[in-house]
């Protein structure tokens, strides 16, 4: 009998979004912008982690996570297909209108169809819901199901916050105001949740958890990160950023930064897009150093990322929104065996202060000096310290162990409620 044996007789089912494989090239061609590849990857590595301890395969009804036709996707509709996301799994990917405003209800719609379907699968079986992700279409679909199946389990992943989702998008009011309404709407749902996983322990004391819950701040997959070659290991002291370019993420400050130091074997890669794009664009014009890639595939960064001298988050603290976060690079940053330098933020636990380099301040003089100074070490120390840090999260971090945290707490929740 295995350790999670418990399960077998229970229908498992994720619902959330992430890009299928197979329709990486599909994703890209048609995106104009915003293309959520570290969402995706993060729960791609928690599916494999429930397939390595379950019985058998989990079940994922997916969204494709595209921007809105016209603007930042070039299709008025998302195909419905079947797919696997690993031999033996029976996963749908849901269809649904992308059309700007109509796309919510329509994915809210089509939503509801399919997990109205699947409770009528094998009715007599005992249901297991796995959300991913603070939507409103979710959540909506969580409290139907909870009329028509009042013993169903529903467990809530957190990964972000509704209230600061759209921090990229700079002031505007309007999308304050969106912010507003689905921290309300969310939150007016939670009463669906039997079990919550949150990043970070401030995220429950946002919601005032009264209902089981437990924290896990990241997720690593060895297997997947090892397959992939590095890249750009050419001898330049090579500084590499992968992620979102908002002002808030602080990339502007580390480009600025970058371009106070005069050496001319350093180089600075950046991987990702946003609404700093232009500005980071001109700066490439400027110092030719700075590598602007664009957004790339997921195995494309991380190849980046293994070739680096060291990786760099510039997200500074001491905003309302960094308590609520644990940014997934800096678990993906480790897993690429390189020194990480970062600012240490709320939501970074005590225990990875033994395999992290924080910035000693936002000012880019000194940011530059940190920068210059890491680079500087000789590669086998280089090497020493991004072999320890990786070592740390493949052994304690990874997908087996990390899901294994939310197994355990959505089986004692289960137990208690008999």
């Amino acid at each position: 009998m295995g350790e999670y044996d418990f399960f077998k007789d229970y229908d498992v089912l994720i619902l959330g979004g992430l890009i299928p494989r197979e329709y990486e090239d599909e994703v890209f061609k048609k995106s104009i912008y915003g293309i959520p590849i570290s969402a995706s990857a993060h729960l791609q590595k928690l599916i494999g982690g429930f397939d390595a301890l379950l019985p058998k395969p989990v079940r994922l009804l997916n969204i494709l996570p595209v921007g809105s036709y016209p603007k930042r996707y070039k299709s008025l509709f998302v195909p419905g297909f079947s797919f696997s996301h690993t031999e033996g799994a029976r996963d749908i990917n849901i269809g649904y209108c992308n059309l700007t405003v109509w796309k919510k209800l329509s994915k809210k719609l089509a939503i509801r169809k399919n997990v109205k379907r699947w409770i009528k699968t094998e009715p007599k079986r005992p249901k297991v819901l796995i959300i991913y992700e603070v939507e409103g279409e979710y959540l909506s679909a969580a409290v139907m199901l909870k009329k028509l199946c009042p013993k169903i389990h529903i467990s809530l992943i957190v990964p972000d916050l509704p209230a600061f989702t759209d921090i990229d998008k700079g002031g505007r009011w309007i999308y304050k105001l969106r912010a507003i309404y689905r921290t309300h709407s969310s939150l007016k749902r939670m009463k669906a949740i039997d079990s919550f996983v949150f990043l970070t322990w401030y995220m429950k004391d946002y919601y005032k958890a009264k209902k089981p819950y437990v924290v896990v701040e990241g997720v690593t997959d060895s297997e997947i990160e090892q397959e992939v070659p590095k890249t750009l290991d050419d001898g330049l002291k090579t500084i590499v950023y992968t992620g979102t370019f908002t002002e808030k993420y602080g990339i502007m400050d580390l480009v600025h930064a970058f371009m106070l130091i005069p050496d001319p074997d350093f180089r600075l890669v950046l991987c990702g897009g946003g609404e700093t794009e232009e500005k980071v664009k001109k700066c490439a014009k400027k110092d030719s150093r700075i590598i602007y890639k664009g957004v790339l595939k997921h195995k494309e960064a991380l190849g980046l990322q293994r070739g680096a001298t060291i990786l760099v988050n510039p997200r500074q603290g001491g905003n309302e929104f960094t308590k609520y976060s644990f940014p997934s690079k800096i678990m993906e940053y480790m897993s690429a065996g390189r020194p990480v330098l970062c600012f240490p933020l709320e939501g970074i636990p005590k225990e990875y202060d033994d395999y992290l380099f924080y910035f000693k301040s936002p000012d880019h003089k000194s940011m530059a000096e940190d920068m210059r100074a890491l680079c500087g070490k000789a590669p086998e120390v280089l090497n020493e310290i991004g072999e320890k840090g990786k070592k740390f999260v493949v052994e304690n971090k990874n997908n087996k162990v990390q899901c294994a945290k939310i197994l355990d707490m959505i089986k004692k929740s289960m137990e208690d409620s008999v």
